[in-house]
């Protein structure tokens, strides 16, 4: 399990005071759809209000400072979508003109459904030093992040006391506004803790005796935790994330020796109906009465078995730990991937689904007369057996409903399978684009198959 890492970040100082900060888009690579975008800013204000405001398609984690230091600093955060599409990140200073700084920071290997660890409260001062305040994490290869701001651009910073944070600020990563005495700076480190537990404090050096603000947090790797115990079953289950290269399995006596047990993964509508099963045994690193360890780097022809079964987020994919496939008795743990979307039940849609007509435009080389029909479903997927001839296409539909383990900001892909398994091409795929909640809360999804 890697811990987080920076990737790029962008920068932004102020030439005047502003009523609006604006940090472009990290260009120096294209953003990976995924990765955690984290905006820092921080301005020298002389209100008590807080400065920054909720921003549209991100989470405002907090904010601290206070007119006695003339100092804000805040945290915003929230998941690419990638590919360039992102944009700049633009906030308006509620308060008054400023003289502000802001960073624009893209970090990849973060578990984006639970990305902060955790996040300390706002330390604020004076002086000619400016202490970062310790947190205490709670995972292994947690990446911290201690931020300062500071009134005024007529300081300099550098580490006075590290404790284990690097000794010296890197390239841009201190920012100085104009604006001298009247104006704004600060800057942030990270380091990796690789056991959980505490950060440290940070102390920086001002060469100015004037009033700061700071702040450290913690973010989350991507995540092997147990989340939930399914009491029905006496099932640990917790997120699987297909990307993990590693799988940690905690739960019930298992048997001291690995004996005839194995592990498998598995796509199903509940615990007790399997639709397909892939032995990933080979994995298997260590074995335990109470813990499994699996490398899932060490799997070679399974790797495609795998992707097969990664094909519907309607299903729940579980890592199952048994004797036997068919012997739901014997399962003694499972690990499930958290549904993002279910089915949604709509006034207009008949039970058991009902046939459609030609809604879309037909695809390039036919015309409407080639439709072989339709399905739209609200409660049943997979859909009823269908057939298509020759030369035919048809259209398939669901009215389905995001879960709160959606991630906000996220962009989800939807793809047709066949008897669970991938079609030969997609041309186009629909994609829903999580954001701030609406009047209408389910929503249809289609697809063409030729």
């Amino acid at each position: 399990m890697a811990a987080p890492s920076v990737v790029q970040f962008s920068t932004y100082t102020s030439a005047v005071t502003v009523t609006t900060i604006t940090i472009p888009e990290p260009t120096s690579s294209t953003i990976v759809a995924g990765n955690l975008l984290v905006v820092i800013v921080g301005n020298s204000d002389s209100t008590s209000t807080d400065t920054f405001p909720a921003i549209t398609g991100w989470t405002l984690h907090s904010q601290g400072g206070n007119s006695t230091n003339d100092s804000k600093l805040a945290v915003y955060y929230r998941v690419a979508t990638g590919g360039g599409t992102d944009g700049d990140f633009s906030v308006p200073v509620s308060t008054a003109s400023d003289h502000a700084f802001g960073w624009y920071i893209e970090v990849q290997d973060v578990d984006v459904i639970n990305p902060i660890n955790v996040f300390g409260t706002y330390v604020i001062g004076s002086g000619t030093t400016t202490t970062v305040g310790a947190v205490t994490t709670t995972n292994d290869q947690t990446l911290a992040f201690a931020a300062w701001s500071f009134d005024g651009a007529d300081s300099s910073f550098s580490v006075n006391t590290a404790n284990g944070w690097p000794s010296s600020i890197p390239t841009n990563q201190d920012l100085y506004s104009a604006g001298g005495a009247g104006g704004a700076s600060g800057g942030w480190l990270t380091k990796t803790i690789t056991t959980a537990g505490s950060t440290n404090n940070l102390i920086i050096g001002n060469n100015v005796n004037d009033g700061w603000v700071s702040v450290q947090f913690a973010l989350n790797p991507v995540s092997t935790r147990i989340t939930s115990v399914d009491s029905d079953y006496g099932l640990a289950s917790r997120r699987f994330d297909v990307n993990e290269d590693s799988l940690d399995i905690n739960g019930l006596v298992f048997g001291a020796t690995q004996g005839s047990g194995t592990v498998y993964l598995a796509e199903a509508f509940d615990l007790n109906t399997s639709v397909a099963e892939v032995d990933i045994g080979a994995a298997i690193q260590s074995w335990s009465n109470t813990q499994i360890n699996l490398d899932l780097t060490t799997l070679t022809t399974e790797l495609t078995s795998i992707e097969n079964l990664i094909v519907n987020y309607g299903h729940t994919l579980y890592v199952i730990v048994t004797t036997n496939t068919s012997d739901e008795a014997s399962r003694s743990v499972s690990v499930s991937r958290e549904k993002v979307f279910s089915l949604y039940s709509s006034s207009f849609i008949a039970s058991s689904g009902e046939n459609t007509t030609a809604q879309l435009s037909a695809p390039s080389g036919k015309t409407t007369g080639d439709f072989g029909g339709g399905r739209i479903q609200d409660d049943e997927n997979p859909g009823d057996a269908v057939s298509i001839l020759v030369d035919e296409y048809r259209e398939d539909e669901w009215s389905i409903i995001a879960t709160s383990n959606a991630v906000s900001g996220k962009i989800y892909q939807f793809r047709v399978v066949a008897d669970s398994k991938t079609l030969n091409t997609y041309t186009v795929d629909p994609r829903w684009t999580i954001g701030t909640p609406v009047a209408v809360i389910g929503y249809s999804f289609g697809f063409i198959l030729d």
